[in-house]
Order: C-alpha cells, then sequence, then structure tokens
C-alpha cells in the first residue's frame, strides 16, 4: 500500500496502529477496546449476513437516496398530475455500487404514469408491477460506478375514482445495492417526498345553451335547433367528481312547436326529456343534446324576444366514498335571442388565384358559398358562373364540404350555349368528400354550375336547395386559359367566343339562382376581373428557415455538417432556402433570375450552400454569381445571386422550382 492510497483512505483507530508499526515506531502499545472490537468486526465477516442484517462498514459502498416533489407542489385535486424525482447516488472508497435495485410502492390511488411520462436516464430499466403497485429502476450492465448520481422521474396521477379520499399523499423510496465480492445486499436509506394534502371532490361541472343553426337570430315559421352541452369547468373548482345518471331537460318557450331532439329525448308538456345517462362521466369529456322547435305564427311575430332554458341533474361519489344521488344540479343555462326578419340570401365570391396570367398561361378562379348569415332555408339553390368568352375552361374541381352535412350533394354541370342547356360533369352528382377535377369535355364551354339538393330527413327524399350553417370546407376551382383561337358556341345560331388578346382585362361573372316566399329569384353578380398578359412569367417567391444545432467554431466552423433541430437559441445554426417557382400562369421562360436577400442586422452569414433547378444541379452552360456584401453582421448586409447562361422552360401545367441555399448563425449571448 502506497502513502499517496493512504491518504485517501479515512484512517480508523486499527489502521494508524499499523501505520505506525510499518514506521519502525516501537513504542504504541496495545489497544484492547480497538483490538477487541476489530476481533469482533473479524469474527462477524465470517458469517453470511442477510439482506437486514449486513451493517454498513467503513469505506464500504452505500447507496444514497432523496426524492422530491417537482414544483413543490404541496396540495393536489383527483385528476391532477404529481412528477415525482428520485436522485440516487452511489458513494464509496473502495469499489463500485455494483447490482443496483430501487424500488418505488405507490399508495392506492395513484395511477402510475409510464413512458414517455416517467423517465429514467440511459443505461437504466424502468419498470411497473400493476399487481404490488410497484416502480423498479435497475442498472442495465448490473454496475453502478462509485462517484455517480443519476435522476428519475416517476409520474402519477390521483385516480378520478379514489374514494374515500385520505388528508395525504405519502410516498417513499427504497433501493439497495450488491457490490462487488463477497458483501450480499446492502440496504440504501429510505428516502420519502414530502406529504401531499389532497383536497376534497366537487362536482366542478357546467352546462350551456347555444344556437347552433341558424348561426344569425332567427325568424319565424322555421326550424331553429339549440345544443345543450355539460362539460368540466376549466379550471375545475376542486377536484372534478364524475358524474353518474345525467338527465337533462329543456323547458320549451309557451306555444313553440317542438320538432325533433337527439338520442331519444321526448316531449311532454312543453318539457323535453333525454334517457338518463348511466356514466361515470369523466373529465375531460363533454356530452351534448340536440333539440329543434319552430316559432310558429301568429303565436309568434319579428320583434319577439325569446328565453329558452335547459337543466340537468347527476349522481356523485364524494369524497368520503358515499353516492350522493341527484345532488348536482348546476345552474340552468338560459340563452335569450330575438325573432328577425327572413334572411334567405346565401353569400357567395369569387377570387382568382394570381392575377394576370400570360397570353398561353392557366389561371384559377376559386369560387365560395355558404348559408352562414341565413334564417330560413335556402330553396333550389344554384351556384353559376358565366366566364368571359375570352378564357376557355380547362378543367373543374368540385370542392368539399363537412361531413357533418354528408346529406347534401351537388350535380355539377357546364353548358355551351350561354345556359340554353346543361350537361352533368361525369360522374355526378358529388358528395362531400369527392372533391374530384374533371378535364373539361369541350373548349366551348361557357358556364359552369353547382345544382345542390338535399336529404334532412335521411329519407332518400332530396329537396333542391341547401339547409343554412352550410358551407364549402374546400373551395371548387375553375382553371382557365386565355382562347387562343375563335370558337363557336353551340346555340342556334352560334355565338363566336373570340380570342383573348394580351394586355386586356377581362370580368366575370358569379351568381346565385333560388326561390324563396315569392318565387323564383336571380341573385346579382360578384364580379372578378382577369388580366391576360403576353410574354410572361409569374413567380412564387419563398424562403424557409430550419434552425439547427449550436455552432461549433473548432470542429466545424463553416457548418459543413447541419443537424437540425425544433428551436431557435444563442449561438444556434440555421438554413435557409431561397425559392422561385414558376407557376402555371406564366408564358415566357424564365432567363437569368436574380435573386437578392437582406439579412437582419443580428445575423451572421457564415457561407453558400447548394443552388438546384427541380432538386438537380444546374444544367450544363449556366452559371450563378454569388456576392456579399454590408457588414457581417449588421444593418444592410445582403447576399446576391445573379444567373447567366440559363434557361427556365415554361411548362404551363407544372412547376419549375429554382432554390438557392445558405447557412447562418446566432450571435452567442
Amino acid at each position: 500500500m502506497s502513502f499517496k492510497n493512504l491518504q485517501v483512505l479515512k484512517p480508523t483507530r486499527f489502521q494508524v496502529v499499523f501505520l505506525l508499526l510499518l514506521m519502525g515506531v516501537q513504542a504504541v502499545s496495545a489497544l484492547p477496546a480497538q483490538a477487541d472490537a476489530n476481533a469482533g468486526k473479524a469474527s462477524a465477516k465470517a458469517q453470511p449476513l442477510s439482506v437486514d442484517q449486513a451493517p454498513l462498514r467503513a469505506g464500504e459502498p452505500q447507496l444514497i437516496l432523496t426524492k422530491t416533489i417537482e414544483d413543490n407542489l404541496s396540495e393536489v385535486q383527483v385528476g391532477d398530475i404529481i412528477r415525482y424525482r428520485i436522485r440516487w447516488e452511489c458513494s464509496s472508497l473502495t469499489t463500485s455500487c455494483g447490482q443496483m435495485e430501487i424500488t418505488d410502492v405507490l399508495q392506492n390511488g395513484l395511477e402510475y404514469l409510464g413512458p414517455p411520462n416517467s423517465s429514467v436516464p440511459a443505461g437504466f430499466n424502468l419498470n411497473y408491477n400493476s399487481g404490488t403497485r410497484t416502480v423498479t429502476i435497475t442498472k442495465a450492465d448490473n454496475n453502478l460506478i462509485d462517484g455517480t448520481q443519476y435522476d428519475a422521474v416517476i409520474v402519477v396521477r390521483v385516480a378520478l375514482d379514489y374514494r374515500p379520499l385520505p388528508s395525504t399523499i405519502n410516498n417513499t423510496v427504497n433501493g439497495r445495492i450488491d457490490p462487488p465480492g463477497p458483501v450480499t445486499w446492502q440496504n440504501a436509506t429510505p428516502a420519502s417526498a414530502p406529504p401531499i394534502t389532497i383536497g376534497d371532490v366537487s362536482p366542478s361541472w357546467s352546462l350551456s345553451k347555444v344556437r347552433v343553426a341558424p348561426v344569425v337570430e332567427p325568424t319565424v315559421d322555421t326550424e331553429v335547433t339549440y345544443r345543450l352541452r355539460l362539460c368540466p369547468v376549466t379550471p375545475p373548482s376542486g377536484g372534478i367528481a364524475a358524474l353518474t345518471n345525467v338527465v337533462f331537460t329543456d323547458t320549451l318557450p309557451a306555444a313553440s312547436v317542438f320538432v325533433s331532439a337527439s338520442d331519444g329525448g321526448t316531449e311532454s308538456g312543453g318539457v323535453v326529456t333525454w334517457p338518463a345517462i348511466a356514466g361515470p362521466l369523466y373529465p375531460p369529456d363533454c356530452v351534448s343534446r340536440l333539440i329543434t322547435i319552430i316559432y310558429p305564427t301568429p303565436d309568434f311575430s319579428i320583434g319577439d324576444t325569446l328565453t329558452n332554458s335547459a337543466s340537468v341533474t347527476a349522481s356523485y361519489v364524494d369524497s368520503t366514498g358515499n353516492n350522493c344521488p341527484n345532488c348536482f344540479a348546476p345552474t340552468p343555462s338560459e340563452i335569450t335571442h330575438d325573432i328577425i326578419d327572413i334572411l334567405d340570401v346565401p353569400t357567395y365570391s369569387k377570387t382568382d388565384s394570381g392575377d394576370p396570367v400570360g397570353i398561353t398561361g392557366t389561371a384559377r378562379f376559386i369560387l365560395n358559398l355558404n348559408t352562414n348569415a341565413t334564417n330560413y332555408p335556402a330553396n333550389n339553390v344554384t351556384l353559376i358562373d358565366n366566364l368571359p368568352p375570352e378564357l376557355e375552361v380547362t378543367s373543374v374541381t368540385t370542392g368539399t364540404w363537412s361531413s357533418s352535412f354528408d346529406y347534401v350533394r351537388a350535380y355539377v354541370e357546364y353548358s355551351t350555349d350561354n345556359g340554353d342547356t346543361w350537361s352533368a360533369f361525369s360522374p355526378s352528382p358529388v358528395l362531400y368528400n369527392t372533391n374530384d377535377t374533371y378535364t373539361a369535355p369541350a373548349n366551348n364551354i361557357t358556364n359552369v354550375r353547382w345544382r345542390f339538393e338535399y336529404d334532412a330527413d335521411l329519407d332518400s327524399t332530396f329537396t333542391p336547395g341547401l339547409p343554412y350553417v352550410w358551407q364549402f370546407a374546400s373551395r371548387p376551382e375553375i382553371r382557365v386559359t386565355p382562347r387562343d383561337t375563335d370558337s363557336a358556341t353551340d346555340n342556334t345560331p352560334p355565338v363566336t367566343l373570340p380570342a383573348a388578346a394580351a394586355n386586356t382585362t377581362y370580368t366575370n361573372c358569379l351568381y346565385v339562382t333560388r326561390t324563396n316566399a315569392s318565387g323564383s329569384v336571380t341573385d346579382p353578380c360578384t364580379n372578378e376581373d382577369m388580366t391576360v398578359r403576353g410574354d410572361y412569367v409569374s413567380l412564387r417567391v419563398g424562403k424557409s428557415e430550419t434552425p439547427g444545432d449550436p455552432w461549433d467554431e473548432f470542429e466545424d466552423p463553416n457548418i459543413n455538417t447541419f443537424t437540425s433541430d425544433a428551436s431557435i437559441l444563442p449561438g444556434d445554426t440555421l438554413r435557409y432556402v431561397l425559392s422561385l417557382e414558376m407557376t402555371e400562369r406564366s408564358s415566357a421562360d424564365l432567363i437569368d433570375p436574380t435573386i437578392l436577400d437582406t439579412l437582419p442586422a443580428d445575423l451572421i452569414f457564415v457561407r453558400q450552400g447548394s443552388v438546384l433547378l427541380n432538386n438537380a444541379p444546374l444544367p450544363s452552360g449556366a452559371a450563378v454569381t454569388f456576392t456579399q456584401s454590408g457588414p457581417n453582421p449588421g444593418a444592410g448586409q445582403t447576399l446576391l445571386w445573379q444567373f447567366s447562361g440559363l434557361t427556365v422552360a415554361q411548362r404551363p401545367l407544372n412547376s419549375n422550382i429554382l432554390t438557392v441555399e445558405f447557412f447562418a448563425r446566432i450571435p452567442r449571448g
């Protein structure tokens, strides 16, 4: 044994005697008491030790445990999350701690939330025995090294059905180690987390009532639908008790007419009652019921104010574990509104996706229609697009609408004689999720229309028109290209459809026909202009930003290896891609473009990256010159890419994308 090693150890009295003997000191007398003690230890070590008996000897490994609660949580309710943090450390002067086992027995009423909620460091195993409610942590290689320490997080939730509730939640972690050599398992001193107070449960639920159709205030003699909804209060006033035997009721305004109720609701004496929901109903779930009524004339008139009230009762189990039947009855929910004039005009509009279009390019008109601002059913609704004769239809996309309106269908049709006759695109009708794109079957289409029907009662009898609160989810589109030669309609006699002229603007009319109480109605045009150009290039410019790992000025100063991550922090790297996309509205080649980017004052440029056309290197003969100017970093810093010998050919129905890339970093601090 060297003196260096002896200095590391904390010597016992026996070791002091031994040292003195080594140094030739002869005057040391025997120490009877210590000698007797050492003799006893030697005798004891010769005997096998059980886990419970194993004493801790000086210098032997120790497993040190601590347990805390994240965020210093001291009070919870049922349903709350508790995050326990366990820390363990191997403390030894002689060897490793070897095999390790940490156990945490969860109190009844705590639900274990496994990975990814609970977690242990790499190299450790985490297991849960639901029968014994025991969480166990072990080291994969069975060798806990001296001086190492680790943390684990054990996540639990206080069960919503935990009854009766204790006053506190306690949690203690135990552990043991089996070091190398003849020493058997050694128990660590258990570590307890601070106790957590648990509060009483309460039925923290609320009832709401809203009008879902129409969105605007209702009118007379038409259906009005309300929704009753029972949901947990957020944030809750206490631990949210689950509900059972939930009963909804709705008291109708006097003289109103009951039409229907969802989920088996029935009306008697002006009160609608739904069958009880057995439950239990747990948060965060909600439960809803619908009711439809009519306010008929002459009992109701325009300008009347109405109040409609809904109630609910339910049972729950209180903190002591006793069931409290029908104890929950939140404040009734009332909705008050006026009766207003009939509103039956759908909302419709038309926009273009980019303007202008090149003389041989392709443009898109996007149509919109909804009945959100109506309170009376829109009958015989047809959406019609009268196209400028100079624009030739190339395709039509049907659009989609919500699955809640799966009982609505549309016939998408076209005319080649200015609306005298109509033919359906095939297949027709289209449903809520059809979303077809039809190639134009003729080059002389003059009009396109959507003719709607719906079957609200699901009896296979369709009514021409639309229900209110209907709208497109994805809007239909009409693709057009400037007409290159004169064409003729199928009218008798034919009508000339003239070719488009460059630098001319054409107007597109979209309107609705329908039937109201007075008869057939044609609503006015909503117009959208489209300008036709001659040789024209349409570009869609984009810039993407990808954050990366911290900048390493020693190993990778030029960011030659870029690894993306999810956040932008001081000292991080960044990858930018600038793109020029040649859209279908183009009618000419793109020749030798220039790309300029002005950087923020605090962004440090590192290097430029790849330059690609359609994800491939530039074609032979094409070149790019890159110039950086201005301070780096600093206001006014610019990056310039100038192309030469590059011609990007026009492809009207496809995209050509030119991209340039550069790398930068965020200053530290």
